[in-house]
Order: structure tokens, then sequence, then C-alpha cells
């Protein structure tokens, strides 16, 4: 015979995982990449260069945010008193957010066809 406490404990838990599956297989990949989007035509960035950052880095940055974001869920439901999880969830979040913007602002991906051909040229050269 289970409890009645035990069974909606069970349901609260089952309730919570589906939320975060949800949140972070369709809600996260599709917010990463307007994020990026988003941030580059602000800043002026042409739709081959959005293009060249996303497929440089937005597996890395998903694959980040699930390694960020579900431990922390984890903890955050099992372990982190009802009165503190907001808080818990904020710091998590500006060590999110402070990376991301470090991603998505970095030059590291930007490598385009005519760098790349001044390069070798200018190696062939010497």
């Amino acid at each position: 015979v289970v409890s009645t406490q035990s069974t909606g404990s069970r349901m609260l838990i089952s309730v919570a995982v589906k939320k975060l599956l949800v949140d972070q297989l369709c809600f996260a990949p599709c917010f990463v990449a307007t994020f990026i989007t988003i941030n580059n035509l602000l800043q002026g960035k042409s739709s081959d260069q959005i293009e060249n950052q996303l497929r440089a880095e937005y597996r890395n940055i998903v694959v980040t945010n699930w390694m960020i974001w579900v431990p922390a869920q984890v903890l955050n439901f099992r372990l982190i008193p009802l009165q503190h999880r907001q808080m818990f969830s904020n710091v998590i979040a500006l060590i999110w957010n402070t990376y991301l913007a470090y991603k998505a602002n970095s030059e590291d991906h930007v490598t385009s066809s005519v760098d790349v051909k001044l390069t070798s040229t200018e190696s062939e050269s010497n």
C-alpha cells in the first residue's frame, strides 16, 4: 500500500521532470538560436556572419545550457527549500547569462572565407 503523501510526492517529481524536459528540449534550443541571431542583428552583422556563429557555437552553447541548468534544477527541486528556490535560480541565471553573453560576443567563430584565403596566400608567399 502506497501512502497518499508518497504518491503525491511522486506526482510532483513527475510534473517537475516533464516541465524540465519541455524547457530544456523545446524552449532552450529555440532561445539560444534567437538570442544569438538578435544579438548579432543588433550589432549590425550580416546574415553570413550570423549563420557562421550559429554553425560554430550553437551546439556547444545548447549542451553547456543542459550541463548547467539540468543539474541546477534537479538540485533546486530536490534540495533547496521552497523559500530559497528563486534566489538559487537567479544565481544560476547570472552565471548562465554571463556565459551566454561571452559566447555570443566572442569573435573566435568569425572566420570568413576571405580571411582563410588571405592567410593561405600569405603562407604560400613566405
